[in-house]
């Protein structure tokens, strides 16, 4: 069988050459009825796409009922096989893989991928994993916007694979290798965060109590927000932003240079963070999509989903933006840009944003939503002196934020690197053996 693709041609003469779909076969997933209470809060773990975040999936958020599996055609899938989302905006920019720890259910994002007796799931995990480029070179705009995985294109992602004692030798590898690798990661996550809660707070502090420790207080009557100065305003969003820019529908398509495309995926920490994945746009397509509204210095992003409730200020006039993502051209009689900037890096902003957030997940918001969503609004002069005083404190932390963020992207992109070269035989397992 003549099969060649850029990952298959230099792995070694004796791997076999196949197709995905040639390996394993496949289950689906369901969601049972919601208004069957008997189908819910049972003890049979039910994965969605949220709780892909890890190699091996153990447990899941949601549980469903024994009643549930008999009765709704749920299907178990047993330990050894390997999920795959299919479905959802993550798609957009990563294609989440997990093998199965114990028996579990599934819904309908997601597939499972039995593995065949020429296969073994721990090392079909890794090499999928391995291969997320090429995967997510696959996936389709499905209706609505999203993203899907259609079977028949991954069914049809050429391979190479060695005899099973290679693959278990390469999957022990990278189960020792990886998790050296993620707790240094953690480690960096958790002074991340750290970081992010100090500046939360002390930027929660200002931007909702303002500046004199003496000044007479006012309930707010929003939880997020609490006690209030007198003399502050509650606003909603919609009253002091003029326009809103909701980037929403195709896709544009992306090229190696062009227009810099801003993903969601790129406003972090407060800033767009062009090194993270730098992405491009057709300049012919420029007007097409920018037609909506085109960005000006000072003007606020926010991701609406994938993550929720990042924002940045657009400093290069000269960019594009995805999907995912809305533009604040606020009022500036009523709002300066730095302040509501500020607002939404708080923990008071946060706690609004996730307050009205959509789905049971908290993990999008709806524009209307995001419209009604309340705003503390001082005086300008007192903004500006928040503004001032809030800049001064945070001049040091913002720069070490940065580095360490730097550091854990470096970090997965050798763990990235290192799969891909085990998994397709580029590197091997057994000189790097300790």
């Amino acid at each position: 069988m003549t099969i060649a693709a850029p990952w298959t041609i230099d792995s070694p003469a004796k791997w076999e050459r196949t197709y995905l779909g040639h390996l394993v076969d496949v289950r689906s997933g369901a969601t049972p009825s919601k208004n069957e209470p008997l189908f819910w809060d049972g003890d049979v773990p039910w994965v969605s796409p949220k709780d892909m975040k890890v190699f091996r999936i153990e447990d899941s958020e949601d549980h469903v009922s024994e009643v549930a599996v008999v009765q709704s055609g749920l299907k178990r899938i047993s330990p050894g096989a390997v999920l795959m989302v299919t479905r959802g905006m993550i798609l957009d920019h990563t294609v989440p893989i997990a093998v199965v720890s114990n028996p579990v259910t599934i819904n309908q994002d997601l597939k499972a991928l039995l593995p065949r007796s020429r296969v073994c799931g721990d090392f079909l995990g890794w090499l999928l994993t391995g291969l997320n480029e090429a995967i997510l070179a696959r996936v389709e705009e499905a209706a609505h916007g999203t993203k899907a995985l259609r079977t028949e294109q991954w069914k049809g992602l050429p391979l190479a694979v060695p005899p099973l004692d290679v693959q278990r030798r390469i999957a022990d590898f990278l189960d020792r290798k990886t998790a050296v690798i993620d707790e240094l990661v953690a480690k960096k996550e958790r002074l991340v965060a750290l970081f992010a809660e100090k500046r939360q707070a002390l930027i929660a502090q200002a931007v909702t109590k303002g500046l004199d420790p003496t000044a007479p207080m006012k309930a707010s009557g929003v939880g997020a927000l609490g006690a209030l100065p007198n003399h502050w305003q509650v606003l909603p969003l919609r009253r002091v932003v003029l326009r809103f820019v909701d980037y929403r529908g195709r896709t544009p398509t992306k090229t190696v240079d062009g227009i810099p495309l801003i993903t969601a995926g790129a406003v972090r920490n407060g800033i767009i963070d062009h090194s993270r994945a730098p992405e491009f746009m057709a300049p012919d397509e420029y007007e097409e999509v920018m037609g909506r509204g085109r960005p000006e210095v000072g003007d606020i992003v926010f991701t609406t989903e994938a993550p929720l409730g990042e924002v940045a200020l657009v400093e290069d006039i000269e960019v594009a933006f995805a999907q995912r993502i809305i533009l604040f051209k606020v009022d500036p009689r009523r709002i300066r840009n730095r302040f509501l900037w500020l607002y939404y890096l708080s923990s008071a902003g946060r706690a609004e944003v996730v307050s009205r957030a959509s789905g049971s997940t908290a993990d999008g918001i709806r524009a209307d939503r995001l419209r009604a969503s309340v705003v503390p609004v001082p005086s300008l002069e007192e903004q500006d002196r928040i503004i001032g005083h809030v800049t001064k404190a945070l001049r040091g932390t913002s720069p070490l934020m940065t580095a360490v963020q730097e550091q854990i992207d470096r970090l997965r992109e050798y763990r990235q690197a290192l799969i891909t070269a085990a998994v397709t035989g580029k590197l091997d397992v057994m000189e790097s053996a300790p």
